[in-house]
């Protein structure tokens, strides 16, 4: 399911691609769109990326238990890269929505760009890993 976020505080639509459980992104916007103060937009954020980031490990976690029943002879090489992915990945994440929050870089809305980055890019990877026949 795709749907579009517009976050006021930014001034500009944003896309949010929406993985995993429907109901994150909802919450998500319907929050986003409660909150008056740069606090309350930072608590819906950080709300929908522990609700992702669980998402995210249950997904992992399930793909490595699957691979652990496969019967295939590149079953260890193919955990090994998988568990490569997702440290490269997280760092890619970090690093990439710090450098995107810097466009208000020692400003109040910092820490908003950093979290709602955050976010998007984990639901991203939720739905890349389940389009990922393994």
């Amino acid at each position: 399911m795709r749907t579009l976020i517009v976050s006021a505080l930014l001034m500009a639509p944003f896309l949010a691609l929406a993985a995993g459980e429907p109901g994150i992104e909802a919450k998500r916007k319907a929050c986003l769109h409660r909150a008056s103060t740069t606090k309350e937009m930072k608590q819906c954020e950080y709300k929908a990326f522990r609700e992702a980031n669980a998402e995210l490990n249950q997904l992992q976690a399930q793909i490595l238990e699957n691979l652990k029943r496969s019967d295939m002879d590149t079953t260890k090489e193919i955990q090994k890269r998988f568990m490569a992915s997702n440290q490269a990945w997280v760092t890619l994440r970090d690093t990439h929505c710090q450098f995107k929050s810097s466009e208000m870089l020692n400003g109040s809305e910092e820490s908003l760009l950093l979290a709602s980055c955050t976010v998007n890019m984990t639901m991203d990877r939720i739905r890349d890993l389940k389009s990922t026949q393994i």
